[in-house]
């Protein structure tokens, strides 16, 4: 059993929620209570939840608690954190911490005026069930922000989390949490056009997609293992201008079948993709600058 344990409140049980009041729980915190806005939120995280007192009411959830973990969608956590506030059930004991990414601290403004100590904790992960959030959350890295006493609170919690803390300020939130949709949310839409582009050459969309795959996992491994810069491959760090020219040619007759204006789409951006590109092939040492400038010249053409 830990020497610092806490007696935690979770307000909001969806699959974050649950997941952090279940590994918190093993590391030896009191989860006393978790909040739901609907019954049947509550029931399914009622097994991974087995100690925690289960209620629809989130003022009453953190009776006898000094910390509260706000998990609610990032637009519902001002107005839960108000509902407490208005009913009073904030006050200096309190270390209250929510697990936004690209919200600020404002959003527990009610808390910290009722005297309590405010955070922020957001893992860098992405969690597509309860199970799958309790295996990622460990070994995840976490954005911290925070204030007094909080801090400590919020870093302790990320640990016992099996996290890795980085602290960001609270006017960078935004900036940082721009950085992990990059990283998550536009990898995705990369590789949705690509599949489609596998598609347009003839692929079966299933194949394409399982095409792709050992690509993806090898070029995350190449990072992973060599960095960002190291790992680039492909024509334009070759300087091989007469293969993207092709390429720019081949996606600008892409006809309606594809899908009207996404051919638009998918040049731009290719093109703005490119010219990043350029930038980095610079750095790696492998382009030339007349290359790099034929590169430019072939991405920038209309």
């Amino acid at each position: 059993m830990k020497n610092d344990t806490h007696r935690i409140a979770i307000i909001g049980a969806g699959k974050v929620g649950t997941a952090v009041g279940n590994l918190l729980a093993k590391q030896g915190h009191h989860l006393i209570a978790a909040s739901a806005a609907t019954q049947a939120s509550l029931e399914k995280a009622s097994p991974f939840l087995p100690e925690a007192r289960l209620t629809l009411d989130s003022a009453e959830a953190i009776r006898d608690a000094d910390i509260v973990l706000i998990t609610t969608k990032d637009e519902q956590i001002k107005l839960a954190c108000d509902e407490i506030a208005t009913q009073g059930a904030f006050n200096a004991s309190h270390a209250v911490i929510h697990m936004s990414g690209a919200g600020s601290l404002e959003l527990l403004a009610s808390a910290k005026a009722a005297g309590a100590n405010v955070a922020s904790i957001h893992p860098i992960q992405s969690f597509a069930s309860v199970e799958l959030a309790i295996e990622k959350l460990p070994g995840s890295y976490f954005g911290v922000t925070a204030e007094g006493r909080a801090k400590d609170i919020a870093l302790g919690i990320v640990r016992d989390l099996g996290g890795k803390p980085v602290e960001v300020a609270d006017e960078d939130k935004s900036l940082y949490h721009a950085a992990a949709c990059i990283t998550s949310n536009y990898l995705v839409t990369l590789l949705h056009l690509a599949n489609k582009l596998y598609v347009a050459s003839g692929f079966d969309e299933s194949v394409a997609l399982e095409a792709m795959m050992p690509l993806v996992k090898g070029t995350v491994a190449n990072i992973e293992s060599v960095g960002t810069v190291a790992a680039l491959t492909g024509p334009i760090a070759r300087g091989d201008t007469k293969v993207i020219e092709q390429h720019l040619l081949s996606l600008a007759r892409l006809d309606d079948g594809i899908g009207g204006t996404l051919g638009t789409t998918i040049l731009d951006v290719y093109k703005a993709l490119g010219l990043e590109t350029i930038d980095i092939a610079l750095q790696k040492g492998t382009l030339s600058a007349e290359a790099a400038e034929r590169l430019s010249a072939a991405l920038k053409r209309t």
